[in-house]
């Protein structure tokens, strides 16, 4: 279940866990998965993806100010 938080930075409430989220752009959504370093909001790559698409991107939980639920501790229970 999905909620909208209540803060001033872009988040989700995903199943009870903060996650934060980058959208820029308009159009056709575009969902953008970083690799394991994580992204930067300023990326380059978002910037010009924004140009001609609604681009939607997460930051996976444990990386950056996400936050990571209790009992994930592998990439497969990230997945």
């Amino acid at each position: 279940m999905l909620q909208r938080a209540d803060t001033a930075t872009d988040s989700l409430v995903v199943e009870g866990t903060r996650i934060d989220l980058i959208e820029r752009g308009k159009g056709r959504p575009v969902l953008f998965l970083h690799a394991e370093n994580g992204i930067e909001p300023a990326a380059a790559a978002i910037d010009a993806l924004a140009k001609a698409a609604h681009v939607i991107a997460p930051t996976h939980p444990g990386f950056g100010r996400s936050e990571l639920p209790s009992g994930m501790h592998t990439v497969d229970d990230l997945s």
